[in-house]
Formats: structure tokens, C-alpha cells, sequence
């Protein structure tokens, strides 16, 4: 019977012992004694164990020796650069059993991100920004699916904490629009897509005044709840005012985002909040806005965009999604001069590169086209002829500095390149043999300038 009652313990024991989450083991490699401690003391509070060095011999060493899940390596090194060291442990281990490795550096580049990709890492981290981002993105890349859920769910629940709106007990607006900033960097960063999505519960007033306020605010702390339930860990939703709840979408398209929105939407409308009594049944109207891969475009400006498509949704009556891909952040390029061979084949080689165009052929029509755009203009194209034309571009210097200027013009004067380059702040000049496939790659480098 002892024994039996033995052998019962030893279950329960290792049944406990079995559910306790595995600790994943990072290997840290840096010179840099105050980011190593940072990064080490970091690590240990997410769930970590972290294995430090500051000799790239001893990291080789520690690499074979030890089953690692992730390898964070500074790239500035004095006896080798972060890169090669990782590409040394690569051909250690083979390109197979290599875990997952994050240069960090104190110079972000494009040519380091090009080394980056081409030797296999995954991916080029800044170390001038938040060691709480830094922690994030190394959780991110654990291959392990369950453990990186786990991780990611306890870093959501950690950031949430004294940041929490008291009665949805979801994120609240100020802390929502930090963590919404910090995921548009990283976005950018990254070159992957984001969307913000905006939820306005409709005739919230009205609403209100049938079923009072302690009915409507546990409609609205239910429904954050159910919110909260459907998205993914790394999404964050937020109160964003009394009754319109924000969701931030990392890593997510136009189109997706939008099936996110029409699914919440048709969710919250078939279920029946408030009590037997008084059942409360509610709608949504929801806008979306998106920012393509690449594409520049502020986290207040997808804030803007998301609330105009809100607004639009209620105008129509409720119940809706607005998406509109014109506010979706992608770039628009507007060709300014009389239509002809040369504009139709800008136009052409823009369309290329994923850029939407739009032509006028006056500077009237011009600066109402440029009053009216949806969304941050990136590249201007003028194609006037005669020298005075140029004070358009002169004009659109001072009005949006921000846009890149392009001058087209087959046969310039030594004077019409004066006014366009030391007056107009051109960042280009196109001549007369240009070809499409450069000025599409042209355009791309304006783009990530």
C-alpha cells in the first residue's frame, strides 16, 4: 500500500514538474558590459536563461556546448564583427542547427541589413531603442510556437499593468497610442505591413439613455473582454474614448485587417449583452487604415485615417467596415504637366513599384489635388518646360517639405537646372534616356530614404 502511495506521489510530482513552462536559453554576446547586463537582467525577468560573453572564441565554445534557442550578437566586436562571428558558428553547427540570431548594433545601415540577410540572420535590432522592444523581438523569434505564445502573452500582460483603463480593464489610450508608436517602428523597421483598427459602438447615446449608464459601461467591459479573446498576443486593443475601442495590428495587410474587422463586428452584434430583463443588443461601426511594407506614413496619421473610415462607417448607417485602400498610407506619386509620352511613361514605371498616380495638368489643379490627398504625398513629378512652371516646385517645397521633388524635362536650359536645383530643392532630375527599371528602383530608395 506504501509503495502505491509512493508510486501516487511520484505521478502528482512529475505530473507538476512536466507542466512548469521550459525556460528558453539565450546566448548573449557583447563587449558592450553595460547592454550585456541590460539585455542579461532583461532576459532573467521574461523567462530566460541567459548565457553572456564578451569573447567571440568563448561564444564559439558556448554555442557547441550548450542547446540554445536564440543568440543575441553585437555586431561592433573588436576582434570580428557580430556578422562573421555568426556565420563562424553557422559553419560550427551547421546552417540546420543554428538557432535564430539577432545582430544588434549601435549604427543601423542598409548595407548591414543587406549582410544580414544574405548570411542568414534573423534580423538587425538598433540598440538605442527600448531593451523592452529588444526583449520582444528576441521572444518573437522562438521556433518554438507554444513557448513563444506563452512568452509574448506574459510580456502583453506585464505592459498592461498600471497602463489599464479601470473599467474594460484593457489597455487605456495612453498607453495603447505607446505601444501603438513602438509596433509602428518596428513595422517600419521590419518592412512588414501594419493596421489600426478603430470600433465605435453606434448610438451610444441613445443606447445609453434606454438602458442607463451602469448597463451600458458592463456592455462596453464585456465586449472588451470578447475583443481581447479573438486577437492574437502580440495585438494590443485599447479604450480609445468613452465608447470606441482602438486594435493594433502588427504584421497585417489591408485585406486581413479588414477580415479581423467583420469578424468582430458580426461577433458583437449577435451577442446579447445586459440582462434577461433588459437585454442590450449592440453595433459596430468600424474603420481601418493600413501602412503597406515600406511605405512612410506616422502613427497619427493612421490614427486620423482609421477614425475618418469610422466616421464614415456611421455615416452609412452603422454596422459596417470602412477600408478604404485610398486611406491604406500607400505611396502617391502626382505627375504634374500636360499628358503625353513622357507622363504616361513615368506613370508607367511608377505603377511598378506599387505606387498609386495621379496626373494634373495645371498648377491649379495641382495644389488641389495635393489639398485633398488622403494620405502623406511622397514623390512630386513636374514636368514643365518653361522656367517660371518651376515656382510650382518651389511652392510645394515650402508647402510639403516632407515630399521628394522630381524635375522632367528632356531638353532643360543651364537656367531651368539652376531654379530647379538650388531653388526648388529637387532630389532628382530626370532626363531624356531614362529607363523604367531605374526609376522604378529610384523611386523605392526615395521611398526608404
Amino acid at each position: 500500500m506504501d509503495d502505491i502511495r509512493s508510486m501516487g506521489f511520484l505521478e502528482q510530482a512529475f505530473k507538476k514538474t512536466s507542466d512548469v513552462q521550459r525556460m528558453p536559453t539565450a546566448l548573449v554576446i557583447s563587449e558592450d558590459k553595460s547592454f550585456l547586463n541590460s539585455v542579461r537582467v532583461n532576459l532573467g525577468k521574461n523567462g530566460f536563461i541567459a548565457i553572456i560573453t564578451s569573447n567571440p572564441n568563448e561564444a564559439l565554445v558556448l554555442s557547441e556546448d550548450n542547446k540554445l534557442d536564440v543568440i543575441i550578437c553585437d555586431y561592433e566586436l573588436s576582434q570580428i564583427d557580430g556578422i562573421s562571428l555568426f556565420e563562424k558558428i553557422q559553419e560550427n553547427k551547421g546552417e540546420d542547427q543554428t538557432p535564430p540570431t539577432l545582430i544588434t548594433t549601435d549604427k543601423m545601415a542598409g548595407p548591414l541589413l543587406a549582410r544580414c540577410v544574405t548570411a542568414g540572420a534573423a534580423g538587425l535590432q538598433a540598440k538605442s531603442e527600448p531593451i523592452e522592444m529588444i526583449i520582444e523581438r528576441v521572444i518573437s523569434l522562438l521556433e518554438d510556437t507554444t513557448l513563444r505564445n506563452e512568452l509574448e502573452m506574459s510580456v502583453t500582460k506585464r505592459s498592461t499593468e498600471g497602463g489599464t483603463d479601470m473599467l474594460t480593464r484593457i489597455a487605456s489610450r495612453k498607453h495603447f497610442s505607446r505601444r501603438f508608436s513602438a509596433e509602428s517602428v518596428a513595422s517600419y523597421r521590419d518592412r512588414n505591413a501594419i493596421s489600426l483598427m478603430m470600433l465605435a459602438v453606434d448610438r451610444y447615446d441613445v443606447l445609453e439613455e434606454r438602458h442607463g449608464t451602469q448597463a451600458m459601461e458592463s456592455m462596453l467591459a464585456n465586449a472588451a473582454k470578447i475583443i481581447e479573446g479573438e486577437l492574437r498576443s502580440r495585438d494590443c486593443v485599447g479604450r480609445y474614448s468613452e465608447h470606441t475601442f482602438s486594435i493594433v495590428l502588427p504584421e497585417t495587410t489591408l485585406d486581413a485587417a479588414k477580415a479581423v474587422g467583420d469578424r468582430l463586428r458580426r461577433l458583437l452584434n449577435s451577442t446579447e449583452f445586459g440582462s434577461l430583463d433588459d437585454p442590450i443588443q449592440i453595433t459596430l461601426s468600424v474603420g481601418i487604415s493600413s501602412r503597406p511594407t515600406g511605405v512612410r506614413a506616422s502613427p497619427s496619421e493612421l490614427i486620423t485615417q482609421s477614425l475618418r473610415s469610422c466616421a464614415a462607417a456611421a455615416e452609412l448607417g452603422g454596422n459596417k467596415v470602412v477600408a478604404d485602400k485610398k486611406l491604406s498610407g500607400q505611396p502617391i506619386a502626382l505627375v504634374v504637366g500636360e499628358k503625353g509620352q513622357l507622363q504616361l511613361g513615368i506613370g508607367a514605371s511608377l505603377e511598378m513599384s506599387n505606387i498609386e498616380v495621379r496626373y494634373a495638368v495645371t498648377r491649379e489643379d495641382a495644389k488641389t489635388i495635393l489639398e485633398n490627398l488622403p494620405t502623406k504625398l511622397i514623390v512630386l513629378i513636374h514636368t514643365g518646360d518653361d522656367i517660371t512652371s518651376l515656382d510650382f516646385l518651389k511652392w510645394a517645397r515650402d508647402k510639403y517639405p516632407k515630399a521628394k521633388r522630381i524635375y522632367a524635362n528632356p531638353t532643360p536650359s543651364p537656367a531651368q537646372l539652376q531654379v530647379a536645383i538650388n531653388k526648388a530643392g529637387i532630389q532628382y532630375y530626370l532626363a531624356e534616356n531614362w529607363q523604367q527599371e531605374e526609376l522604378g528602383e529610384f523611386i523605392e530608395e526615395l521611398i526608404y530614404a
